[in-house]
């Protein structure tokens, strides 16, 4: 009585750890080549258009939207530095004169992606102004650590694999006590 036993936990303790594992290696290839999606289509450029004087305009904003004033915007063209502004007290901030092209606008932390055409070039969908949105350093502690920790596929896997098991021991067990 006592091998049976053993044998319907193993077996059972088995069965359920196999399929725990294939649905988290399922849920981790999912992962995985949505992040191989994302890779590959790349940031998105924000279509501009240069106002009639030539310049472009833009606000900068935190992610609550409040404005971020004497913040340093650099606007850089081939991996070069080519404008460096400052934001002004309600965050807006102007670049004088650049030409048509893909550029990115950096504080340091974030990047956004810009297309800048020239002024009556720029498809219906561009914009006149730059809302650019200014994230901070991650600090520590940000994240609940529960949270965290469910979020952690190993940490879920072993939970799920208790929840199952447990109650089938104790019913494996209950059923070899009934039978002696």
């Amino acid at each position: 009585m006592v091998h049976t036993r053993s044998r319907r936990i193993v077996a059972t303790t088995l069965v359920v750890t196999l399929c725990i594992h294939t649905v988290a290696i399922h849920h981790l290839n999912a992962e995985e080549l949505f992040l191989e999606q994302l890779e590959q289509q790349g940031p998105r450029a924000v279509d501009t258009s240069a106002q009639l004087d030539g310049t472009i305009c833009g606000q900068c904003v935190d992610p609550r939207g409040n404005a971020i004033a004497e913040k340093t915007l650099q606007l850089l063209h081939a991996g070069r530095v080519v404008a460096t502004v400052q934001s002004d007290r309600a965050g807006h901030f102007t670049f004088t004169s650049p030409p048509s092209g893909v550029y990115l606008l950096t504080d340091g932390t974030s990047v956004q992606s810009l297309r800048i055409w020239a002024p009556g070039t720029a498809p219906p969908a561009a914009s006149q102004n730059i809302l650019f949105v200014a994230s901070g350093p991650i600090v520590a502690g940000q994240v609940a650590p529960l949270r965290y920790w469910m979020a952690n596929p190993n940490v879920m896997l072993a939970t799920a694999a208790i929840a199952i098991a447990v109650p089938i021991i104790i019913f494996n067990a209950s059923q070899d006590n009934a039978a002696s």
